[in-house]
């Protein structure tokens, strides 16, 4: 690797976290500003903290400001970590190539960064470092498109350890680092790109699976039930997406998630869902006039239009309104979506299509 590569690397990197910074429910990462310096000189003054990042603590608050003045204000990989709750700077986020990764063939042509950082200590022991610590390394992947993050710790600091480890990072090689004359062996973590993406695919598999198979066998069990009530109508089965409900201030908004669907074909459609189950059936705006709805008087429901499904024509609290709007618009045919508890019955639905069955109902 050349020094012109690793740079291109690390000016990508940093333009990519100023123009969109790395952000975790807590923590958001930024450059430094002067009025940090307060913050900066209060976590580099603690000396075991120090000791673990592999740093000697500041003589002086006038060292401190040197530095500080000619290092974390300037160099564009040296990022603060800002605690959200109170804006306080409580540590140090920076980007390099360690020298390792420069001479292993192995690299050769990977795009990575290595990772240093540490926190306050008056902010350890929160899980901060750790939330830190797996939001970057997807950052770098997700935003940055690189494909391995380093980063390391000494031997004698646990903590950074299991924070690494948590982070999905595993042990690539030793090395000696010489501090004040002493040895002290470095352990190099790695993730690489592909090893992340497996396990996170693997994660989001096994909570979608988890999600899922609830419904699937609770349309399984209502395809069993609704199929020995002899409805008349054959059923199907698929998936519903790109459905649509209404939110708290009384808005449509798309759900893109696709559930199990039982269509009795010809009379209703039932969506098997997380929240609610759903029966929709249309009914032709000529029969309103002489419409029975006291019929559907147990039922929650919502009325549209057909052609043009996000004109809300009202619900079951106020039909007379309902006809109204439907008998002033240029609609033919109305939709009507029931709304059930999500555990309704396979008997109660049943009824319910028997209900919309003899009402005129269909699909």
């Amino acid at each position: 690797m050349t020094e012109e590569w690793i740079n291109g690397i690390l000016d990508a990197v940093s333009r990519r976290m100023q123009q969109k910074p790395l952000e975790t429910e807590r923590l958001i990462l930024r450059r430094y500003k002067a009025e940090d310096f307060a913050d900066y000189f209060e976590y580099m003054s603690q000396k075991e903290l120090c000791r673990l990042c592999g740093m000697d603590a500041p003589e002086s608050e006038e060292k401190a400001l040197e530095w500080f003045n000619s290092q974390q204000l300037v160099h564009k990989t040296r990022f603060a970590i800002v605690y959200k709750q109170n804006q306080k700077v409580i540590g140090f986020f920076s980007l390099g190539v360690y020298p390792f990764i420069i001479c292993d063939p192995a690299l050769e042509n990977k795009r990575g960064v290595s990772l240093s950082l540490g926190i306050n200590e008056n902010y350890q022991r929160r899980g901060l470092m750790s939330e830190l610590m797996s939001a970057a390394i997807a950052y770098f992947f997700t935003e940055c498109g690189l494909d391995f993050v380093n980063s390391g710790y000494f031997e004698f600091n646990e903590g950074s350890r299991r924070i690494q480890e948590k982070a999905g990072m595993r042990h690539y090689m030793d090395h000696e680092f010489t501090r004040n004359g002493e040895r002290i062996n470095t352990r190099e973590m790695m993730i690489f790109r592909k090893e992340w993406l497996e396990k996170r695919n693997a994660e989001r598999r096994k909570l979608l699976n988890a999600l899922y198979e609830p419904l699937q066998v609770r349309a399984d069990m209502l395809h069993g039930i609704i199929n020995k009530e002899k409805l008349g109508y054959e059923l199907r089965r698929g998936y519903f997406g790109g459905h649509y409900r209404k939110n708290a201030r009384g808005e449509y908004e798309m759900d893109f998630y696709p559930i199990p669907e039982i269509e009795l074909r010809g009379l209703c459609d039932i969506e098997v869902g997380f929240f609610e189950t759903g029966v929709t059936a249309k009914l032709q705006k000529k029969r309103l006039a002489d419409f029975d709805a006291g019929v559907l008087a147990p039922y929650r429901f919502t009325v549209s239009g057909v052609e043009e499904w996000e004109i809300d024509f009202g619900d079951q609290s106020d039909f007379a309104a309902v006809v109204n709007n439907a008998e002033n618009s240029m609609e033919t045919e109305l939709f009507f979506c029931f709304a059930l508890d999500a555990e309704a019955s396979g008997e109660e639905i049943a009824e319910l299509a028997r209900r919309i069955k003899a009402s005129g109902f269909y699909y």
